[in-house]
């Protein structure tokens, strides 16, 4: 099967690799349940697509509390061949708008 990588040995090459080799263990736990190495490559790499396809800037924002969905939002940025910049939920609207802005964003993986 295997996941496409566009740059060369990196972290998203490490974590394609990693969960290809580990795909049926598990990877994360969380409020949702368990999640193995492959669904979480099965679902950054369907990001990493929308990603790809939203935006051709450098950076891509990711809003997504401590669960099974950062990783997945994080990862799905590197596999876009992004620079992934994390933003904090807790933050308020104001002060998420003023990181938006100041690092270019005009994309942002979020989670409801």
């Amino acid at each position: 099967m295997g996941t496409q990588v566009r740059t060369g040995l990196n972290l998203a090459t490490r974590f394609v690799e990693t969960a290809e080799r580990l795909r049926e263990k598990v990877a994360a736990h969380d409020e949702v349940g368990q999640h193995t190495f492959g669904e979480l490559l099965a679902a950054a790499s369907a990001i990493a697509a929308r990603v790809g396809a939203e935006t051709a800037r450098e950076h891509v924002g990711i809003l997504a509390p401590p669960s099974a969905a950062f990783p997945i939002a994080y990862f799905g940025g590197l596999l876009a061949d992004k620079v992934a910049v994390p933003l904090n939920p807790r933050f308020d609207a104001k002060t998420l708008a003023f990181f938006v802005k100041d690092a270019g964003l005009d994309a942002v993986i979020a989670t409801k």
